[in-house]
């Protein structure tokens, strides 16, 4: 489906602002939960073995308390960081959809979010964050003709994944 408005315009409509602080608001969330549990975790197995160390009695309560924080850390934490995850691929699609004026697809994207759970998660955004997330795609996306202009935005958002989770590898090798 073909729309007549370019993507920078359609971009820049409240609706479209409200979907991408949406989703920056999930994914961050999403990183706050995978900070505490790999904080947790390494603060665990850090402290524990020079803890025991010095005080050889606590080894066993110290045991306890590791594998409960790996319960927790496995169980509760990661359901909740996976779920701010899909939130925000899910409010990411509806903007792509929007912008790009592509229908919805049930079977392949799930349910859209709910319009109150857009918008209250987008009011948590701050102002100035909200501002920088006001041109996602490139307005130069807008100099190549229907289709090619979406294709160059939905690359741009793959480089940008990509790079991320090149980032993600280092900072895993250099721990």
């Amino acid at each position: 489906m073909r729309v007549t408005s370019s993507i920078s315009e359609r971009q820049q409509e409240e609706k479209a602002l409200d979907l991408v602080c949406a989703a920056n608001w999930h994914y961050r969330r999403a990183k706050a939960w995978h900070f505490v549990r790999v904080l947790g975790t390494i603060c665990l197995a850090l402290l524990a073995p020079i803890v025991t160390f010095w005080v050889p009695s606590i080894a066993t309560p110290l045991a306890t308390a590791a594998a409960a924080w790996v319960f927790v850390a496995r169980v509760a934490l990661a359901r909740w960081e996976d779920n701010q995850v899909r939130l925000g691929a899910t409010a990411q699609e509806q903007f792509d959809c929007h912008v790009f004026g592509l229908p919805w697809h049930e079977a392949l994207a799930g349910r859209p979010l709910a319009t109150q759970d857009v918008l209250a998660a987008a009011r948590r955004v701050k102002p100035t964050k909200r501002e920088e997330l006001r041109n996602w795609y490139s307005p130069k996306a807008d100099m190549a003709p229907w289709p090619l202009n979406a294709v160059l935005c939905q690359s741009a958002s793959a480089t940008w994944s990509r790079r991320a989770h090149e980032h993600y590898a280092r900072v895993l090798l250099v721990s």
